[in-house]
Order: structure tokens, then sequence, then C-alpha cells
């Protein structure tokens, strides 16, 4: 397998950790917060999962999430510009988005960087 998917799939479990951070940040604890974090470390788990296993399509799906993400950040952005009272939690929960994008971009980035001839199908992935 190449290297790119093991450096990929690290990135991707730190992207999770970061990704959980501003759900704890939020600081009331109910079932919507809880449940926002199981899903949260689950599609974080599967994504690296998939990433360790080769799976090609994967970078094409990452393409797609960074993709809609990119609107995400922009609006957390304007909403931190605009804002007249930010708060510490506010802007802490900015800065980890904008770390999250870039290890995206990042993962995304080393899944295309792969050779074609080191790409691995689903059928490869399995029996290798």
């Amino acid at each position: 397998m190449h290297p790119n998917y093991k450096k990929a799939t690290w990135l991707s479990l730190l992207d999770m950790v970061l990704g959980i951070l501003p759900i704890l940040l939020a600081g009331t604890f109910n079932a919507p917060v809880i449940r926002s974090l199981m899903i949260a470390i689950l599609m974080g788990a599967a994504i690296a999962l998939l990433i360790s296993m080769g799976y090609n399509w994967m970078k094409w799906v990452l393409l797609v999430l960074i993709s809609v993400g990119f609107f995400s950040l922009i609006s957390d952005l304007i909403s931190i510009i605009n804002s007249s009272n930010i708060t510490s939690v506010d802007l802490l929960k900015t800065i980890i988005a904008i770390a999250t994008y870039i290890i995206d971009v990042a993962i995304t980035v080393l899944l295309f960087r792969v050779p074609k001839t080191d790409d691995f199908t689903s059928a490869n992935a399995i029996n290798s």
C-alpha cells in the first residue's frame, strides 16, 4: 500500500479528534449533543478505516465533503467577523474549524497524489 494512505489515515484520526472538540466545548450535554458526538466519532472512524483499507474512491468522497465544508467555514468566518461580542469559545471553535479544514485538504491532496499503479480497488484492498 502506498505510504500516503497511512499518512492520510493518521491525519483523518487527528481530524476526528479535532472535530469533536467544538461539540465538547458546547458546554451542555443533552441527548442531541451526545448524538452529534457519537455521529462525529463514527463518521471519522469510518473515513479513517476506509482510507486505511486503500479504497481509492474515498478521495472523491473527501473532495465533495471539503467542497461542502468550505461554505460552512466561510459562514463561521463571516459570523466571527460580523459579531460584536466574540467569546473566546467562539474564537476557539473557529480556529479548530480552520485547522480541521486544512487537515481535510491535506488528506485529500495526499490521496490524489497516489500514483495510479498504487491505487487500490475495493477487491485489491480486501485481498491485501
